[in-house]
């Protein structure tokens, strides 16, 4: 029917994709998934708890491709998120989730890619600038 009313979904990705969810390819590959995701989650963790200031929070999912970040009440977020901004370092502002600035000070940080050593050196940068050493 959807064909027929002109969708654009091909009837061949269709089969593909019916073909490995039943095959155990992907089975293996949500479980090599999952893997990378708890030690992108651990990296990220630590990175936040040995460059951010002392009352920085991390609240880690049970599951998921996000961490939340909540900063210290002290913490001027416009300036924070300048400076992430200068130096490549991409959070979503927690404040886009909510219409009551109930996230103000929180952040979200994505944890589904790979941690290149940039992406690693702008986490610690940032965090580094936030507890002083960089002003």
């Amino acid at each position: 029917i959807k064909f027929a009313l002109g969708s654009t979904v091909s009837p061949l990705n269709q089969e593909t994709v019916n073909r490995l969810i039943g095959s155990s390819s992907y089975d293996r590959h949500i479980r090599s998934l999952k893997m990378q995701l708890a030690k992108n989650a651990y990296l990220a963790t630590n990175l936040i708890a040995s460059s951010f200031p002392e009352k920085t929070k991390v609240i880690t999912p049970a599951g998921g491709y996000n961490l939340w970040v909540k900063m210290p009440k002290s913490t001027d977020m416009a300036d924070f998120y300048a400076q992430c901004e200068k130096i490549g370092a991409r959070f979503t502002p927690g404040y886009t989730f909510s219409f009551a600035n109930t996230f103000e000070h929180y952040f979200r940080l994505v944890i589904a890619d790979k941690f290149s050593a940039k992406r690693i050196e702008a986490i610690q940068h940032i965090g580094r600038y936030l507890c002083g050493s960089l002003y």
